[in-house]
């Protein structure tokens, strides 16, 4: 009985950290990066734009004063991401 409850006590907590695993996992991903011009200076403001490529859906996002941008949360899936901004070729 004693070896019984002994086992238990250590499956139990076993048994739980792989239910809160299971459940942490997530079908979604992150797109980060910095847009930069051909001289290398950062280009703030620059709009970016993820398109899905299965299901067209675009996702935007504006850069920093670094140049930097993350769009966040997105589906798991193919992109292809774009650039804009004034005085540039997309």
């Amino acid at each position: 009985m004693r070896k019984m409850c002994m086992r238990l006590l250590w499956v139990l907590p076993l048994g739980l950290f792989l239910a809160v695993a299971i459940f942490a996992q997530t079908a979604t991903s992150r797109i980060t990066g910095t847009v930069v011009d051909p001289t290398g200076a950062v280009i703030q403001g620059a709009v970016v734009i993820a398109r899905n490529e299965a299901t067209g859906v675009e996702y935007k996002t504006t850069t920093t004063s670094a140049g930097t941008y993350a769009l966040e949360s997105l589906p798991v899936g193919s992109y292809t991401i774009t650039v804009e901004y004034p005085g540039f070729r997309k």
